[in-house]
């Protein structure tokens, strides 16, 4: 287990999760830097783990790192905010807990398949286990989980290469 992390540690093409125990708001700061600069436009990140594990505060740090200049707050209530970035594109932050109605999923099923479709984003969703239409060959699975004193988080690349071998 990693307390810090190097942007080159993230390896998209690679096969195995990399797993960091963050015990302080800079260490999962650090987190976030290191996932900005490996996520490109096109790329979703999928959030997932249990009530109060940190996804939100994680997307705040991870936000700030893209340059994001607005107040990045859950979108619970709201399902998803899209945030321009500073180099383009922008941050579209889903939450994926109150999709229990199909007419929710339904209602940003297009905005969310022309994001991936156009790769002008990078899409970034909370309890994404709950959504089935993000495109798995561009996914980084962030799980989280809290141990006592101490917060998990384990990246996983999935599915990078597929899309490349099907164009």
């Amino acid at each position: 287990m990693q307390t810090g992390v190097q942007q080159s540690q993230l390896n998209p093409k690679a096969s195995a999760a990399t797993t960091w125990d963050i015990t302080t708001r800079e260490a999962l700061t650090q987190c976030a830097e290191a996932l900005a600069n490996a996520l490109a436009l096109g790329d979703v990140l999928a959030l997932d783990g249990d009530l109060g594990a940190g996804k939100t505060t994680f997307m705040q740090a991870l936000g700030k790192a893209l340059g994001v200049t607005e107040s990045i707050n859950s979108p619970t209530f709201v399902l998803l905010q899209r945030y321009p970035l500073p180099a383009g594109g922008a941050l579209l932050h889903c939450d994926f807990y109150r999709l229990g109605e199909s007419d929710q999923t339904e209602r940003l099923r297009p905005e969310l398949e022309d994001a991936l479709t156009l790769g002008g984003c990078i899409i970034a969703a909370e309890w994404a286990a709950l959504a089935e239409f993000y495109a798995p060959w561009r996914t980084w699975q962030l799980t989280f989980s809290n141990h006592h004193d101490k917060r998990t988080l384990a990246l996983a690349p999935v599915g990078f290469g597929q899309a490349e071998a099907t164009e």
